[in-house]
């Protein structure tokens, strides 16, 4: 089963983001968002989820769903 931080990798290096890019447009460091991708540290808030579909164009049930 995938893990969130993988989809999220995925989605994000799929969209032709970088971490900064990613992060920036999502209001989150770029240290988070890696720390979100490496499955150190759990999605901050239900707002990051809206933030990282619009910002990547995919929706967000697809960036935080696992599986």
């Amino acid at each position: 089963m995938e893990s969130i931080a993988h989809r999220l990798r995925y989605v994000r290096e799929a969209s032709g983001l970088g971490t900064k890019v990613l992060s920036e447009a999502c209001g989150l460091s770029g240290s988070h968002v890696r720390m979100i991708e490496q499955g150190a540290v759990a999605l901050p808030d239900l707002r990051t989820p809206a933030r990282l579909a619009a910002t990547t164009g995919v929706p967000a049930p697809i960036v935080v769903t696992a599986g």
